[in-house]
Protein backbone atom coordinates (compact mmCIF):
# COMPACT_ATOMS: atom_id res chain seq x y z
CA UNK A 1 0.00 0.00 0.00
CA UNK A 2 1.33 3.46 -0.84
CA UNK A 3 0.55 7.15 -0.57
CA UNK A 4 1.22 9.30 -3.61
CA UNK A 5 1.26 13.10 -3.70
CA UNK A 6 -0.68 13.89 -6.89
CA UNK A 7 0.08 17.61 -6.55
CA UNK A 8 1.25 20.01 -3.90
CA UNK A 9 4.31 20.52 -1.76
CA UNK A 10 6.50 17.71 -0.50
CA UNK A 11 8.18 15.53 0.44
CA UNK A 12 5.54 13.25 1.94
CA UNK A 13 6.61 10.39 4.19
CA UNK A 14 4.82 7.24 5.32
CA UNK A 15 4.55 6.00 8.85
CA UNK A 16 7.22 3.40 8.13
CA UNK A 17 9.73 6.08 7.20
CA UNK A 18 9.36 5.83 3.43
CA UNK A 19 9.29 9.06 1.50
CA UNK A 20 7.21 10.05 -1.48
CA UNK A 21 8.16 12.50 -4.20
CA UNK A 22 8.46 16.22 -3.64
CA UNK A 23 5.88 17.78 -5.91
CA UNK A 24 6.08 21.44 -6.87
CA UNK A 25 2.74 23.12 -6.55
CA UNK A 26 0.48 25.63 -4.82
CA UNK A 27 0.91 27.12 -1.42
CA UNK A 28 0.75 30.11 0.88
CA UNK A 29 3.92 32.01 1.73
CA UNK A 30 2.99 31.60 5.39
CA UNK A 31 1.22 28.77 7.26
CA UNK A 32 -2.32 27.90 6.18
CA UNK A 33 -5.07 28.20 8.79
CA UNK A 34 -7.88 26.21 7.19
CA UNK A 35 -9.08 24.23 4.19
CA UNK A 36 -12.60 23.57 2.89
CA UNK A 37 -13.83 21.49 -0.03
CA UNK A 38 -17.01 20.88 -2.01
CA UNK A 39 -18.10 19.38 -5.31
CA UNK A 40 -19.36 21.95 -7.82
CA UNK A 41 -20.51 20.89 -11.27
CA UNK A 42 -19.25 17.38 -10.57
CA UNK A 43 -15.68 18.60 -9.85
CA UNK A 44 -14.04 18.99 -6.43
CA UNK A 45 -12.93 22.52 -5.51
CA UNK A 46 -11.08 23.81 -2.48
CA UNK A 47 -10.43 27.01 -0.56
CA UNK A 48 -7.55 27.70 1.82
CA UNK A 49 -6.97 30.54 4.25
CA UNK A 50 -3.45 31.62 5.24
CA UNK A 51 -1.91 33.81 7.90
CA UNK A 52 -0.94 36.17 5.07
CA UNK A 53 -4.59 37.27 5.12
CA UNK A 54 -5.34 35.69 1.74
CA UNK A 55 -7.94 33.11 0.75
CA UNK A 56 -7.01 31.01 -2.28
CA UNK A 57 -9.42 29.10 -4.52
CA UNK A 58 -8.25 25.86 -6.18
CA UNK A 59 -9.28 23.15 -8.58
CA UNK A 60 -8.87 20.19 -6.22
CA UNK A 61 -8.34 17.71 -9.07
CA UNK A 62 -5.21 19.19 -10.64
CA UNK A 63 -4.20 21.93 -8.22
CA UNK A 64 -4.82 24.83 -10.60
CA UNK A 65 -5.18 28.19 -8.78
CA UNK A 66 -8.55 29.72 -9.68
CA UNK A 67 -8.56 32.91 -7.64
CA UNK A 68 -7.20 34.83 -4.65
CA UNK A 69 -8.75 37.46 -2.40
CA UNK A 70 -7.97 39.28 0.83
CA UNK A 71 -9.52 38.33 4.15
CA UNK A 72 -8.39 38.47 7.79
CA UNK A 73 -5.25 36.81 9.10
CA UNK A 74 -7.29 34.39 11.19
CA UNK A 75 -10.09 33.53 8.79
CA UNK A 76 -12.17 30.38 9.13
CA UNK A 77 -14.00 29.25 6.03
CA UNK A 78 -16.45 26.84 4.41
CA UNK A 79 -17.75 26.22 0.89
CA UNK A 80 -21.40 26.03 -0.16
CA UNK A 81 -23.11 25.52 -3.49
CA UNK A 82 -26.05 27.91 -3.80
CA UNK A 83 -28.31 27.73 -6.88
CA UNK A 84 -25.59 25.72 -8.62
CA UNK A 85 -22.90 28.31 -7.85
CA UNK A 86 -20.00 27.65 -5.44
CA UNK A 87 -19.37 30.36 -2.86
CA UNK A 88 -16.83 30.73 -0.06
CA UNK A 89 -18.05 31.56 3.44
CA UNK A 90 -15.55 33.50 5.56
CA UNK A 91 -15.71 34.48 9.23
CA UNK A 92 -13.28 35.99 11.73
CA UNK A 93 -11.46 39.22 12.55
CA UNK A 94 -14.84 40.92 13.15
CA UNK A 95 -15.45 41.11 9.40
CA UNK A 96 -19.16 40.89 8.43
CA UNK A 97 -18.37 39.97 4.81
CA UNK A 98 -19.69 36.41 4.76
CA UNK A 99 -20.65 35.01 1.36
CA UNK A 100 -17.85 35.68 -1.13
CA UNK A 101 -17.26 35.13 -4.82
CA UNK A 102 -14.53 32.45 -4.74
CA UNK A 103 -12.51 33.89 -7.62
CA UNK A 104 -12.60 37.62 -6.79
CA UNK A 105 -13.64 37.81 -3.14
CA UNK A 106 -16.51 40.17 -3.96
CA UNK A 107 -18.95 40.21 -1.06
CA UNK A 108 -22.31 38.71 -2.02
CA UNK A 109 -23.88 38.93 1.44
CA UNK A 110 -22.86 40.45 4.78
CA UNK A 111 -23.95 39.00 8.09
CA UNK A 112 -25.96 41.34 10.33
CA UNK A 113 -23.45 40.52 13.10
CA UNK A 114 -19.65 40.70 12.90
CA UNK A 115 -18.54 38.41 15.75
CA UNK A 116 -18.67 35.03 13.98
CA UNK A 117 -15.69 32.85 14.90
CA UNK A 118 -16.39 29.48 13.20
CA UNK A 119 -18.45 28.19 10.29
CA UNK A 120 -19.62 25.00 8.61
CA UNK A 121 -22.37 24.02 6.16
CA UNK A 122 -25.13 21.40 6.24
CA UNK A 123 -28.10 20.67 4.00
CA UNK A 124 -31.35 20.00 5.91
CA UNK A 125 -34.04 19.17 3.37
CA UNK A 126 -31.47 19.81 0.65
CA UNK A 127 -31.21 23.52 1.57
CA UNK A 128 -27.69 24.95 1.92
CA UNK A 129 -27.51 26.23 5.49
CA UNK A 130 -24.54 27.84 7.23
CA UNK A 131 -23.93 27.19 10.93
CA UNK A 132 -21.78 29.82 12.66
CA UNK A 133 -20.31 30.02 16.15
CA UNK A 134 -20.01 33.43 17.80
CA UNK A 135 -18.00 35.35 20.40
CA UNK A 136 -21.04 35.60 22.69
CA UNK A 137 -21.26 31.79 22.99
CA UNK A 138 -24.21 31.38 20.62
CA UNK A 139 -24.53 29.31 17.46
CA UNK A 140 -26.68 30.67 14.63
CA UNK A 141 -28.18 29.33 11.38
CA UNK A 142 -28.33 31.11 8.02
CA UNK A 143 -30.38 30.24 4.94
CA UNK A 144 -27.85 30.81 2.16
CA UNK A 145 -30.39 30.81 -0.68
CA UNK A 146 -32.63 33.42 0.96
CA UNK A 147 -29.76 35.26 2.68
CA UNK A 148 -31.45 35.44 6.05
CA UNK A 149 -31.31 34.00 9.56
CA UNK A 150 -33.21 30.76 10.05
CA UNK A 151 -33.99 28.34 12.85
CA UNK A 152 -33.29 28.74 16.57
CA UNK A 153 -30.33 30.54 18.15
CA UNK A 154 -28.42 27.91 20.13
CA UNK A 155 -27.01 28.73 23.57
CA UNK A 156 -25.15 26.96 26.35
CA UNK A 157 -21.53 28.07 26.02
CA UNK A 158 -19.95 30.69 28.27
CA UNK A 159 -17.07 31.32 25.86
CA UNK A 160 -16.81 31.98 22.13
CA UNK A 161 -17.77 29.00 19.95
CA UNK A 162 -14.54 28.29 18.06
CA UNK A 163 -15.28 24.80 16.76
CA UNK A 164 -18.47 23.66 15.03
CA UNK A 165 -19.46 20.57 13.04
CA UNK A 166 -22.85 19.83 11.48
CA UNK A 167 -24.62 17.11 9.52
CA UNK A 168 -27.94 15.43 8.84
CA UNK A 169 -28.69 12.10 10.58
CA UNK A 170 -31.99 10.29 9.94
CA UNK A 171 -33.33 13.45 8.35
CA UNK A 172 -32.54 15.62 11.39
CA UNK A 173 -29.84 18.31 11.16
CA UNK A 174 -27.43 18.26 14.12
CA UNK A 175 -24.59 20.51 15.25
CA UNK A 176 -21.75 19.88 17.69
CA UNK A 177 -20.02 22.92 19.22
CA UNK A 178 -17.09 23.69 21.50
CA UNK A 179 -15.37 26.78 22.86
CA UNK A 180 -12.05 25.24 21.82
CA UNK A 181 -9.80 27.32 24.07
CA UNK A 182 -6.76 26.15 26.01
CA UNK A 183 -7.54 24.49 29.32
CA UNK A 184 -5.86 27.26 31.29
CA UNK A 185 -8.02 29.94 29.65
CA UNK A 186 -11.47 28.36 29.48
CA UNK A 187 -13.97 27.19 32.08
CA UNK A 188 -16.33 26.07 29.30
CA UNK A 189 -14.85 22.87 27.89
CA UNK A 190 -17.88 20.61 27.33
CA UNK A 191 -19.05 19.80 23.81
CA UNK A 192 -22.74 20.46 23.12
CA UNK A 193 -24.88 18.71 20.50
CA UNK A 194 -28.15 20.32 19.36
CA UNK A 195 -30.96 19.45 17.00
CA UNK A 196 -31.01 22.34 14.54
CA UNK A 197 -34.71 21.93 13.73
CA UNK A 198 -36.02 22.93 17.14
CA UNK A 199 -32.91 23.81 19.13
CA UNK A 200 -33.20 20.88 21.55
CA UNK A 201 -29.97 19.95 23.30
CA UNK A 202 -29.33 16.29 22.60
CA UNK A 203 -26.13 15.82 24.56
CA UNK A 204 -23.55 17.55 26.73
CA UNK A 205 -20.32 15.61 26.25
CA UNK A 206 -18.02 15.91 29.28
CA UNK A 207 -14.95 18.10 29.10
CA UNK A 208 -11.74 16.54 27.91
CA UNK A 209 -9.55 15.38 30.79
CA UNK A 210 -6.39 16.67 29.14
CA UNK A 211 -7.28 19.98 27.50
CA UNK A 212 -10.10 21.84 25.77
CA UNK A 213 -11.52 20.49 22.51
CA UNK A 214 -10.38 22.54 19.52
CA UNK A 215 -11.63 20.38 16.63
CA UNK A 216 -14.87 18.49 15.93
CA UNK A 217 -16.32 16.16 13.32
CA UNK A 218 -19.85 14.79 13.05
CA UNK A 219 -20.69 11.65 11.10
CA UNK A 220 -22.87 8.50 11.04
CA UNK A 221 -21.70 5.03 12.07
CA UNK A 222 -24.12 2.10 11.81
CA UNK A 223 -26.97 4.59 11.47
CA UNK A 224 -26.12 6.44 14.68
CA UNK A 225 -24.77 9.97 15.04
CA UNK A 226 -21.17 10.03 16.23
CA UNK A 227 -19.13 13.08 17.28
CA UNK A 228 -15.35 12.97 17.16
CA UNK A 229 -13.34 15.41 19.27
CA UNK A 230 -9.69 16.43 19.24
CA UNK A 231 -8.09 18.46 22.01
CA UNK A 232 -5.02 20.65 22.48
CA UNK A 233 -2.96 17.72 23.81
CA UNK A 234 -3.54 15.50 20.76
CA UNK A 235 -6.17 13.21 22.32
CA UNK A 236 -8.97 11.87 20.10
CA UNK A 237 -12.33 10.67 21.46
CA UNK A 238 -15.56 9.53 19.81
CA UNK A 239 -19.06 9.82 21.26
CA UNK A 240 -22.46 8.29 20.59
CA UNK A 241 -24.86 11.25 20.51
CA UNK A 242 -27.99 9.27 21.41
CA UNK A 243 -26.54 7.89 24.65
CA UNK A 244 -24.10 10.73 25.33
CA UNK A 245 -21.38 8.21 26.12
CA UNK A 246 -17.88 7.69 24.78
CA UNK A 247 -17.39 4.87 22.29
CA UNK A 248 -14.21 2.87 22.18
CA UNK A 249 -11.53 2.03 21.84
CA UNK A 250 -10.38 5.61 21.27
CA UNK A 251 -8.42 6.39 18.10
CA UNK A 252 -4.64 6.53 18.52
CA UNK A 253 -3.64 9.96 19.86
CA UNK A 254 -1.22 12.36 18.20
CA UNK A 255 2.01 13.68 19.67
CA UNK A 256 1.89 17.40 20.37
CA UNK A 257 -0.94 19.87 19.84
CA UNK A 258 -3.86 18.59 17.81
CA UNK A 259 -4.22 20.24 14.41
CA UNK A 260 -7.02 19.03 12.15
CA UNK A 261 -10.00 16.68 12.02
CA UNK A 262 -12.43 15.57 9.31
CA UNK A 263 -14.95 12.78 8.81
CA UNK A 264 -15.80 11.23 5.47
CA UNK A 265 -16.25 8.05 3.46
CA UNK A 266 -13.31 5.88 2.49
CA UNK A 267 -14.05 3.00 0.12
CA UNK A 268 -17.60 2.94 1.44
CA UNK A 269 -16.54 3.03 5.11
CA UNK A 270 -16.93 5.85 7.68
CA UNK A 271 -13.48 7.23 8.49
CA UNK A 272 -11.91 9.89 10.65
CA UNK A 273 -8.91 11.78 9.28
CA UNK A 274 -6.79 13.50 11.92
CA UNK A 275 -3.58 15.52 11.94
CA UNK A 276 -1.22 16.40 14.78
CA UNK A 277 1.36 19.05 15.52
CA UNK A 278 4.10 16.56 14.64
CA UNK A 279 2.95 16.58 11.00
CA UNK A 280 1.37 13.12 11.14
CA UNK A 281 -1.92 12.43 9.34
CA UNK A 282 -3.84 9.34 10.46
CA UNK A 283 -6.97 7.54 9.22
CA UNK A 284 -9.28 5.56 11.53
CA UNK A 285 -12.14 3.36 10.33
CA UNK A 286 -14.87 4.30 12.82
CA UNK A 287 -16.72 1.00 12.38
CA UNK A 288 -13.75 -1.31 12.98
CA UNK A 289 -11.38 1.06 14.83
CA UNK A 290 -8.57 0.01 12.50
CA UNK A 291 -6.44 2.12 10.10
CA UNK A 292 -7.51 1.64 6.44
CA UNK A 293 -4.17 3.13 5.33
CA UNK A 294 -0.77 3.74 6.93
CA UNK A 295 0.05 6.99 8.70
CA UNK A 296 1.76 9.62 6.60
CA UNK A 297 4.03 12.53 7.39
CA UNK A 298 3.54 15.98 5.89
CA UNK A 299 6.33 18.55 5.50
CA UNK A 300 4.51 20.81 7.97
CA UNK A 301 1.81 20.85 10.65
CA UNK A 302 -1.63 20.05 9.17
CA UNK A 303 -4.07 22.88 9.81
CA UNK A 304 -6.95 21.44 7.78
CA UNK A 305 -7.89 18.09 6.24
CA UNK A 306 -10.67 17.04 3.86
CA UNK A 307 -11.61 13.53 2.72
CA UNK A 308 -12.27 13.35 -1.03
CA UNK A 309 -13.70 10.54 -3.19
CA UNK A 310 -11.33 7.93 -4.59
CA UNK A 311 -9.23 7.34 -1.44
CA UNK A 312 -7.87 10.88 -1.47
CA UNK A 313 -7.01 13.42 1.20
CA UNK A 314 -6.54 17.15 0.76
CA UNK A 315 -4.37 18.65 3.48
CA UNK A 316 -3.36 22.24 4.20
CA UNK A 317 -0.11 22.51 6.14
CA UNK A 318 2.60 24.98 7.11
CA UNK A 319 4.04 25.11 3.60
CA UNK A 320 1.05 24.79 1.32
CA UNK A 321 -1.59 22.39 0.09
CA UNK A 322 -1.23 18.78 -1.03
CA UNK A 323 -3.56 16.20 -2.60
CA UNK A 324 -2.70 12.69 -1.46
CA UNK A 325 -3.99 9.50 -3.05
CA UNK A 326 -3.78 6.07 -1.44
CA UNK A 327 -3.24 3.08 -3.72
CA UNK A 328 -3.90 -0.28 -2.05
CA UNK A 329 -1.43 -3.02 -2.80
CA UNK A 330 -2.25 -6.21 -4.72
Amino acid sequence: MAWVAEWGTGPVGTGSGGEGPAVAGPGHRVPANAVATAVAGGRPVAATAGQDGLVRWWDAVDGRPLGTFEAGRYTELAIAVVAGRPVVLTVGDYDPRFVRDPETGACLWRLPVDDATSVTVCHPGGRPTAVTGHEDGTTRLWDLARQCATGPVLTGHDQAVRAVAAGVVDGRPLAATSSGMDADQSWDRDVLVHDLTDGRRLARLPAATTAAVNALALTTVHGRAVVATGDWRGTLRTWDVRSGTETGPAPTPHRGMFGALAAGEWAGRPVLASGGDDGTVRLTDLATRTPPAPDLRLPGRPAGIAVLPGRRLLAAHDHGLVLLAHHPGP
